[in-house]
């Protein structure tokens, strides 16, 4: 039974020792005293299961972490379980942790500095592993049908380069009650970018990572495009023009090109020589998003040779990703027209997924708005040496 869910599911072993570790030997108790319901619940539908070995028939022990014991490990609750003792779980749950957490707290701290070292540890494991098996349970139950879930939603991606708004859009679609937008999913290779605490701490395991590796697009088929609540309309996440370029994820380009049915917003910022001072101060300061408001102040030298390429090559990749997904159904959204217009653009990118129009508010603070003529230290040479060229029109204030 583990080895099939592992296998279907990608989940490490921790989280199924996890399961039986902090279900059987400690909530199960709670659960009688709190719901019993519950109880009548589950032997109606022949609950609990004795787990034993495929091979000798023998019930499965497992080591209990509270009494250095070993019992029989009966399987609570079981991912095949019935909708009517998964509803009912899920309930008891609720009323056991709240109680769980104000004893916790409430108890008294006059125990000696050793005992309540090692208690802290504990109860920090034991948060981190109620949490990890809760976050997995839900996504079991969404897969297995157990919770009502779909797929029917508008699949997109927000195209563009980094310090074009991207986390701006990002912050508002994501206070959208029906919307669920994911980051940089590709941005590294060892790593995968969704930019949620609970999947940056829980789905960052060997296999998954090696999935995502070895084949994107099933990955992004399987655990980014999987089944959600049904109120969520729209699910998509954040690709540059750069991620996955020079290694075995580069699949996933001709593989996003063919699904006609991704929509696509194209992202763009007008004005490049902003976008080349708002990369440097974030390497300067190392300080990608502004979630304070504390705005910028430093100055900033550029060079006339990186600027020029970086307006040539901006040009170039916009016009050719652009045109990379010309089949698919697509907008383009300028930052500028974002940032001073937000309210009729984001009513246009809501209408173009397909989701009710809701008000949002951003999660996330320009960097600065300080002229250029005082962000960039070489600003009036630089200006006079793009003077007379297409690239002129970046230097006004």
């Amino acid at each position: 039974k583990e080895t099939t869910l592992q296998r279907k599911i990608r989940l490490s072993s921790l989280v199924y020792l996890g399961i039986s570790q902090l279900v059987n030997f400690h909530l199960i108790n709670q659960i009688k005293k709190y719901c019993n319901e519950y109880v009548e619940c589950i032997t109606r539908q022949g609950l609990p299961h004795l787990l034993v070995n495929r091979f000798t028939g023998e019930p499965i022990t497992v080591e209990d972490p509270w009494g250095g014991s070993w019992s029989k490990n009966w399987y609570y609750p079981s991912p095949g379980m019935h909708r009517e003792a998964a509803t009912a779980l899920e309930q008891v749950c609720k009323k056991y942790l709240n109680p769980i957490e104000f004893h916790q707290q409430s108890k008294p701290s006059f125990v000696s500095g050793k005992w309540l070292f090692k208690k802290t540890i504990i109860d920090e494991k034991y948060i981190y592993l109620r949490n990890l098996c809760c976050f997995h349970l839900k996504n079991v139950a969404l897969d297995l049908g157990i919770l009502g879930g779909h797929t029917d939603y508008c699949r997109f991606i927000i195209l563009g380069r980094a310090r074009s708004g991207s986390n701006f859009l990002r912050g508002l679609l994501n206070s959208h009650q029906q919307i669920i937008t994911f980051g940089e999913l590709f941005r590294a290779y060892d790593s995968i970018g969704w930019e949620f605490p609970d999947y940056d701490q829980y789905l960052q395991s060997r296999s998954l990572r090696s999935f995502m590796q070895n084949d994107p697009g099933k990955f992004l088929e399987e655990r980014v495009f999987k089944k959600f609540p049904k109120r969520i309309l729209a699910v998509g996440f954040k690709l540059f023009y750069y991620h996955a370029q020079d290694d075995s994820r580069k699949i996933i380009w001709p593989y996003l090109k063919d699904q006609k049915d991704i929509k696509i917003i194209h992202l763009q910022r007008n004005n490049t020589l902003r976008v080349l001072l708002s990369l440097k101060k974030a390497f300067q300061t190392d300080k990608w998003t502004n979630i304070t408001g504390e705005e910028e102040t430093s100055s900033i030298l550029l060079d006339y040779e990186e600027c020029l390429r970086e307006f040539t090559w901006s040009q170039e990749v916009k016009k050719q990703y652009g045109d990379y997904f010309e089949g698919h159904h697509k907008i383009d959204v300028s930052y500028e027209n974002l940032s001073n217009y937000c309210e009729d653009e984001i009513k246009r990118i809501q209408a173009f997924l397909g989701v009710q129009y809701e008000i949002v508010k951003p999660s996330t603070f320009k960097q600065s708005n300080q002229p250029l003529s005082k962000s960039i230290s070489n600003y009036f040479e630089l200006k006079e040496k793009f003077k007379g060229t297409s690239w002129e029109k970046f230097f006004e204030e």
